[in-house]
């Protein structure tokens, strides 16, 4: 230990997991438990109402990986990639399992993504298969045409028959051998405030994840439970599909378009009576602005809800824990490169002091975790209570780095091995952590750090806003002013825009001291400018600055 003194926090539970590690792979575990129960129901399709059993999943998945490993035309070799960028259904998250039966890496892009964010991903990731659909054939087709490594373009649409049984093709009942070090997935980080990176997730980090999940103190899920999916382009999607298979519970997928809508996202939880969910910030604002419409009644199957992808308000929060009383109410921090860090649940966090209304409690560490808050200036200090600085995480779930990106690899990580969140936040003397901003989203405003995030939440909690950004523009006078950009609710038609943004100016101006006032002003968009994972894409909103 060095002589200066390392302020590390480890869960009181940190050596309470029962790790997976006699399995070498996750497919192998999930294989396992998919046949437990092979006449269970477990999947359904909320597109088209189509239903899977869980042995009817596992002989898809293991039927699409011996496709890949023996047809001529695919041939793929333990540690390849094969890269989806097509609809999120239930055959796509059979396919998901089909590729890591077959040894092979799995890997995701949005539906939506542009010609020009593919071929920067694919020439890092270098993935010999493509999967796409009937929206983006023509343009996968182009871009195949570029590099000699892609052998095959597969239509996720016109393989449907082989997943579902319809075509004669021999199963091999044991997935193709890999070890705990061997790629399963790679990831791509949110792209909020530049380009997409792909994360390194190994078998190993898969099987301690899935076991810290299981811990009673995270989310531990029961055979009756019911989970409503996120997107599979998205790492969510992937800890919704394998959490469901290992605690034998349902899981019903949700499809790209319904991801970005909150109405959709509510109707189809009271539709399949989902009672566990990973709700975003944007949805849980609309969730405490339309109470009345989606209320408790309407939403009596719910009673696990956990916030991820971002920070909320307090106000929200307070209202929806006093309109719906969901038993379990969670917020918890976490990114794609290290999965969960933090969770508590909303009611024992009111329970303690909060230093700042604009500070989001994030709960405690995870067993198996540990994190360290080290000053900004210098990164081998490593602050105590109640001190802020940036967040670092050491633990089984981290990622070893960026596929083919060593140099983001080498500023990722601490001396010591933590990595570093480009989060910054605390911990108070109950060891509970508290987000405050992200670094890169500061402004100096004449020579002071202005944090955007008490300025979004202050236009969230005006009727009229739906979502809202703000963002430091360069001033003459002052260094960088504070722009908000924000869009109105669906049902809400603007007669005077520029008097619209003049109120919704002063609105902020009125609640926050001088130096954080709206001298920028206020932009309304007509649609704003969001990732594939459903975080507003700061970087667009800097081209229309």
């Amino acid at each position: 230990m060095d002589s200066k003194q390392q302020h590390i926090i480890r869960s009181v539970n940190y050596n309470d997991v029962d790790y997976y590690y006699k399995y070498q792979s996750i497919i192998e575990l999930l294989i396992e438990k998919l046949q437990s129960e092979p006449m269970k129901l477990y999947m359904t399709d909320s597109n088209n109402g189509r239903q899977w059993t869980r042995g009817q999943v596992l002989e898809s998945a293991l039927r699409f990986g011996q496709y890949l490993r023996t047809d001529d035309c695919c041939r793929l070799e333990t540690g390849e990639t094969v890269c989806f960028i097509t609809h999120s259904n239930g055959l796509h998250g059979i396919a998901v399992l089909g590729v890591l039966a077959a040894g092979g890496v799995y890997s995701s892009l949005h539906l939506t993504s542009t010609e020009n964010e593919i071929d920067s991903m694919i020439q890092t990731i270098k993935p010999i298969i493509l999967v796409g659909c009937q929206q983006n054939m023509k343009l996968l087709n182009t871009i195949q045409q570029k590099y000699k490594f892609i052998k095959i373009i597969l239509d996720l649409d016109s393989i449907s028959e082989l997943l579902e049984n319809k075509l004669p093709v021999p199963i091999t009942p044991t997935p193709t051998p890999t070890t705990p070090a061997n790629l399963a997935t790679l990831l791509m980080s949110s792209g909020t405030t530049g380009w997409q990176k792909a994360i390194i997730w190994t078998n190993s980090q898969w099987l301690a994840f899935a076991a810290v999940m299981q811990h009673r103190d995270v989310v531990p899920l029961t055979t009756d439970d019911i989970l409503l999916s996120d997107s599979f382009s998205h790492g969510m999607g992937l800890v919704c599909l394998f959490q469901t298979i290992v605690n034998g519970c349902q899981l019903i997928v949700l499809n790209d378009n319904d991801c970005q809508s909150p109405q959709s996202v509510f109707r189809l939880i009271h539709d399949y009576r989902v009672s566990v969910y990973y709700i975003l910030p944007n949805q849980l604002q609309f969730l405490a602005k339309h109470f009345h419409e989606y209320d408790k009644q309407y939403l009596k199957s719910l009673d696990n809800l956990i916030v991820i992808g971002g920070d909320i308000n307090q106000q929200i929060y307070d209202k929806i824990i006093d309109v719906y009383g969901f038993k379990q109410f969670r917020r918890c921090f976490g990114m794609s490169e290290i999965g969960t860090a933090t969770m508590e649940s909303a009611s024992q966090l009111n329970s303690l002091t909060i230093n700042n209304s604009t500070d989001s409690p994030i709960g405690k560490v995870v067993p198996g975790m540990e994190i360290k808050i080290i000053d900004t200036n210098n990164s081998d200090n490593s602050l105590p209570a109640n001190q802020t600085g940036q967040i670092c995480l050491r633990g089984p779930t981290v990622t070893p780095g960026y596929f083919g990106n060593p140099g983001a690899t080498n500023q990722l990580f601490t001396n010591d091995g933590f990595l570093l969140t480009g989060d910054l936040g605390y911990y108070d003397q109950n060891q509970c952590f508290y987000f405050v901003d992200r670094l890169k989203d500061f402004m100096l405003f004449n020579g002071r750090k202005l944090s955007p995030k008490e300025l979004e939440w202050k236009l969230l909690a005006h009727p009229l806003v739906d979502r809202a950004a703000v963002l430091g523009i360069d001033d003459q006078l002052y260094g960088q002013i504070p722009r908000a950009y924000v869009t109105l609710i669906a049902d809400y038609t603007v007669t005077d825009k520029q008097a619209m943004e003049m109120d919704l100016q002063q609105y902020v101006n009125r609640r926050v001291n001088d130096c954080k006032q709206l001298r920028g002003g206020v932009k309304i968009l007509d649609k704003m400018p969001m990732t594939s994972l459903g975080k507003i894409n700061k970087m667009k909103l800097k081209m229309i600055n």
